[in-house]
């Protein structure tokens, strides 16, 4: 992440990690991702893990308000191509 900060990000934007915790559970889950769109602006969900905090947010990447990438659970409801 540093080095590539360093050469000025991606398309100009520089790559920050923001953790939040949200106790294995879908209610904080969907609180945290709201919040990192809206006060955070962020852009990209890396390895999300459970089926069910997936489950939670999964209207926020549908409706292109953020990308996920690398989500880990075990549902094959997310293996789907066009998600």
């Amino acid at each position: 992440i540093n080095q590539e900060n360093q050469k000025g990000g991606i398309n100009g934007q520089h790559i920050s990690t923001i953790v939040y915790n949200n106790d294995y559970t879908s209610f904080l889950a969907r609180q945290n991702v709201k919040m990192l769109i809206e006060k955070d602006n962020t852009r990209l969900l890396f390895l999300t893990i459970g089926s069910q905090i997936f489950e939670s947010i999964i209207d926020f990447v549908n409706n292109g308000d953020i990308t996920a990438i690398f989500p880990t659970n075990g549902s094959t409801e997310f293996r789907k191509p066009e998600l």
